[in-house]
């Protein structure tokens, strides 16, 4: 396999109008914000948290797991509202104790991707050791023709727990599934805050090489989040809220991606998901914060959230926006072995 060292700097740099922020019309200082659900088809209340906030207006995507129990509500919703800003939320990891789920694809044909039960891997190490980018990108591309099988026209791509970040072979199937399906796929800017923001996970990354990978696949002509925040965990629902209102008050210039996930605190979810109460409990703040309302379920008499984004100089975007605009023709294939057919 070519060493991404090799051709990572046979490129010039990238101009603003050849970036994300340049391509979506927006100046090199104007601050693009996109509010993201993940998550959706994990569970009925993870689902409906995810639509009704994108229904309020603030978060304007979503993506779903296909492996999981409950797309078909997903398929179902996106039917009766075919301008939902949906993508496929690739998923290569089952990481709850009891409630787990495998591959679309036959899991002997995918060996390298799942346990001896078949379920896919509980956490992300055992994919750097066992997992193979032709077993990925079969899985991959199943999930995303599952979507199409439900009638989902997806947005884009993601990924659930930045799997496919852990390995080349694994984000070079991401890549070619995204370029196979137009589908743009999600990566961001391997910054000093993204660093910062994760601490020992980014140092793990950076052993791994994704720094050179991720500035590859820029240099490549995919296009790249210029800000990705994962909110970490809080256990106060107003801690939580001063921590949204903080991001989006001091969001840098260009594409700022905040990620979400919503669900609802009920019986179905606790019983499914057995985790901490406070991964529990986080969930349901994101769902409410995001509708303006409060712990228990009551609008607020101030929309503090959605009053916020008016009064900021923000703009707030989805994945179609990013879809439409996508530079599918000035993909430099041929830099990158077994990217193109």
């Amino acid at each position: 396999m070519i060493s991404l060292a090799l051709v990572l700097l046979t490129y010039p740099e990238t101009t603003h109008a050849d970036s994300l922020t340049g391509r979506l019309g927006f100046s090199p200082t104007s601050k693009i914000v996109i509010i993201h659900a993940d998550d959706m088809g994990l569970v009925h209340s993870a689902n409906q948290a995810s639509i009704d906030t994108m229904a309020y207006g603030l978060i304007r995507s979503g993506s779903v797991m296909m492996p999981c129990g409950s797309t078909q509500e997903v398929s179902d919703y996106f039917k009766k509202n075919p301008q939902a800003d949906i993508g496929v939320h690739t998923t290569l990891t089952s990481e709850w104790d009891h409630y787990r789920w495998g591959p679309l694809s036959p899991p002997l044909s995918v060996r390298s991707l799942v346990d001896y039960d078949h379920f896919f891997y509980d956490d992300i190490l055992p994919l750097v050791f066992n997992a193979q980018g032709e077993d990925t990108e079969q899985e991959l591309e199943a999930q995303v023709q599952a979507a199409l099988n439900l009638g989902i026209h997806p947005t884009h791509l993601d990924t659930h727990m930045g799997a496919v970040f852990v390995k080349e072979d694994l984000f070079y199937a991401y890549l070619r599934v995204a370029l196979k399906y137009h589908l743009p796929p999600m990566f961001p800017k391997w910054t000093q805050d993204l660093k910062e923001q994760y601490g020992l996970i980014s140092g793990v990354l950076d052993i791994l090489g994704a720094d050179k990978m991720l500035a590859h696949a820029e240099k490549l002509g995919f296009l790249p989040v210029d800000h990705l925040i994962l909110p970490l965990e809080e256990s106060s629902f107003e801690k939580r809220k001063l921590i949204y209102e903080n991001i989006l008050r001091n969001l840098k210039n260009g594409v700022t991606l905040i990620i979400t996930h919503p669900a609802y605190a009920d019986g179905e979810f606790k019983e499914k998901i057995i985790s901490s109460d406070e991964n529990t409990i986080v969930r349901d703040y994101d769902a409410e914060i995001f509708q303006d309302r409060d712990t228990n379920g009551n609008p607020l008499p101030v929309k503090t959230m959605k009053n916020l984004v008016e009064s900021l100089d923000i703009h707030l975007i989805g994945w179609k926006e990013i879809q439409k605009i996508y530079p599918w023709d000035k993909i430099r294939t041929h830099a990158w072995p077994h990217l193109a057919d």
